[in-house]
């Protein structure tokens, strides 16, 4: 039956289903792009998803939640689906004039009016100014205007440019609809940006050049809404993250590209954060990264950046934070390690930073069955005892015992099957890295307490007068041991641990193997995540910390889809 209607009907009753309003419109969107087949193969399921994204966009008492999804429970990337470049240039490439507004789209701002006007009055001294320009803010006057105005009543002369001066440094380019206006450029489009805004031309012309942003016409008016006037309407395209904006063209017959900021997709993503400022941060990039259309995220590199890279991050700069007030500090972990390069990404002096691979395992003292009880499950490598990852550290292979060891049987054979170590090698290893300092500062990036607490006792053989100061994971995320196994497997990946020093050299015992490829997309995004984290602290100016409470209910969000990965 429905190959018997017209292709042109078909065409007007997809049109009417997929463009009712920005909702119904992003998400038909998102539907077909997860399936560019679906239309074809089962048309008639298809209208009824698109039947049903009407009903619960246009009807106001139907419950629009149904779309919101979860930070580490759902694989966004894979719901929230854009076009490609190449298949979303194919199509505005029809047509011979590109119009858009940019704000939203191209450039999103992310250090909002009311705190710039917060900076101002705190720059300036001036009480009353936030408030008094807020207040003029929804106000279609010129820039100059508005000041004059401010100045006038508050009796102070604030010269506008400091806004301007400000506000220049508050917007992020979106490089995919940047390619976007690049594409359509390089095919002899003509782009024409038309923007509302109170602020002079002059500024919006620097700001476009600054983000390398080309077009062929700039119109910006404080007041009007005017459609402009084009050549051919039926060959031009709208594009915009303002719905309102591409309705007015849409009504002449242009061509309309709705594009959803990806700042405001992530209000549609819950995630668990309660500090207000991270969790700006964390929209900002995370939509930003992962949403803009740029690329296709992949189930690895999406859990790597909004669930485990939080937790690296977060703890490295607070390591950075403490480094300040030392000398150097020593990190428990390969110069190669995810968590070095993650340090060295967030810091700007390098030179206080040492790397010591130091383990838990690597002491030469022999331990009792209650102390190994305390090791054993905060480190994921005996989690592998079975798979005989321990055997060359013991006296017999444990990988032979028949049946299942639990925690206590496994302590038990630690203690007695142990192979002892020689102690001098330990002590000056450990001589050599501290280097005769009197103040000793750690930092171990495996969620556990063991390492710096077997670390504590070298030091104290070596000499009981040193000052030890340890930070640890464990203690900036105040997690369950159960809980962060697998991260702490995934931070380790598939570098061995130091299980021996002996006086000529150091012994590595390797844990179970992580698929490669899953952890350089985790390591990836982590790397991302912490650039992203350095560079929107920048431009914003802001000392955002990201909390321990916050990393961790990060993590745990993904910690079902997390385990999965570590137990593949």
């Amino acid at each position: 039956m429905i190959e018997k209607l017209s292709l042109d009907f078909v065409r007007k009753i997809y049109n009417a289903l997929t463009t009712g309003n920005d909702d119904v419109n992003f998400y038909c969107m998102c539907l077909q792009n997860q399936n560019r087949e679906a239309a074809t193969n089962n048309p008639v399921k298809f209208g009824l998803e698109l039947i049903k994204i009407n009903i619960l966009c246009r009807l106001p008492f139907c419950n629009k939640r149904i779309f919101t999804k979860s930070v580490g429970k759902d694989y966004l990337s894979k719901i929230f689906v854009r076009p490609s470049i190449c298949e979303l240039a194919s199509g505005m490439l029809d047509n011979s004039h590109l119009i858009t507004d940019i704000f939203g789209s191209a450039l999103t701002q992310i250090k909002s009016d009311d705190e710039i006007f917060a900076e101002i009055e705190k720059a300036t001294g001036v009480k009353g100014f936030a408030l008094l320009r807020k207040k003029y803010k929804k106000q279609s006057l010129a820039l100059s205007e508005i000041y004059k105005k401010i100045n006038a009543e508050l009796k102070t002369l604030i010269d506008y440019k400091l806004e301007l001066s400000l506000l220049k440094n508050s917007f992020l380019e979106n490089r995919y609809i940047v390619r976007m206006i690049d594409i359509a450029r390089c095919n002899d489009m003509k782009v024409s940006i038309v923007i509302r805004s109170i602020y002079p031309k002059e500024f919006i012309k620097h700001l476009l050049d600054s983000h390398q942003i080309g077009y062929d016409e700039l119109i910006v008016n404080a007041v009007s809404n005017d459609v402009i006037e084009t050549d051919d309407n039926n060959h031009t395209c709208v594009m915009s993250n303002n719905y309102d904006f591409i309705k007015r063209y849409a009504k002449i017959g242009c061509r309309q590209m709705y594009y959803r900021c990806p700042t405001a997709l992530m209000e549609h993503i819950d995630n668990p954060i309660k500090d207000e400022k991270f969790k700006k941060l964390y929209n900002t990039i995370c939509g930003m990264n992962l949403f803009s259309g740029i690329k296709r995220m992949s189930n690895e590199y999406e859990l790597g950046y909004m669930c485990i890279a939080p937790a690296i991050v977060g703890f490295a700069s607070e390591c950075i934070e403490r480094l300040r007030n030392t000398e150097k500090m020593i990190f428990f972990c390969n110069e190669n390690s995810i968590f070095a390069q993650t340090v060295r990404i967030l810091s700007e002096n390098t030179d206080k930073l040492m790397f010591f691979p130091w383990s838990a395992l690597a002491t030469d003292k022999y331990r009792t069955v209650a102390e190994w009880r305390k090791i054993i499950p905060e480190m994921p490598i005996f989690r592998y005892a079975k798979l005989g990852v321990l055997d060359k550290l013991m006296r017999y292979p444990i990988s032979e015992i028949n049946g299942d060891i639990n925690t206590n049987e496994l302590a038990k054979i630690m203690a007695t099957a142990w192979i002892d170590k020689d102690s001098e090698g330990v002590k000056s290893a450990v001589k050599e890295i501290i280097t005769d300092s009197n103040i000793v500062v750690t930092a171990d990036h495996l969620p556990e307490k063991c390492a710096s607490a077997e670390f504590a006792k070298v030091l104290s053989q070596i000499d009981e007068n040193i000052v030890y100061n340890g930070i640890t994971m464990s203690n900036y995320l105040c997690a369950d041991s159960n809980d962060i196994l697998p991260l702490s497997e995934i931070i380790q990946g598939n570098k061995p641990l130091l299980w021996k020093i002996d006086k000529t050299e150091k012994h590595w015992v390797y844990s179970k193997k992580i698929d490669t490829a899953i952890l350089k997309e985790i390591y990836s995004a982590v790397c991302d995540f912490a650039n992203d984290y350095r560079d929107y602290s920048k431009v914003t100016n802001s000392k955002c910390k990201i909390s321990g409470d916050d990393a961790l209910s990060l993590y745990l969000s993904g910690i079902e889809r997390i385990k999965n990965i570590t137990q593949e």
